[in-house]
């Protein structure tokens, strides 16, 4: 393999595994009754901006 490859590679394991810790984090915090404005409470997905502007505490993305 060449450089640029591993480097690729590299790096799409490491955007992997930061991707699954925020998702363990999350899970974590809305275990413990926190609530993000920007990430859904039940599935963590993040619920779009023009929602968020629009219904003012919302806390469920689109498909919740």
């Amino acid at each position: 393999m060449n450089t640029d490859t591993d480097d690729a590679m590299a790096q799409a394991e490491l955007q992997i595994h930061t991707d699954s810790r925020i998702a363990e984090i999350r899970a974590s915090l809305r275990a413990q009754g926190h609530v993000s404005r920007h990430h859904c409470r039940d599935c963590g997905e993040e619920i779009p901006e023009k929602r968020r502007l629009s219904i003012p505490g919302v806390s469920l993305c689109v498909g919740c």
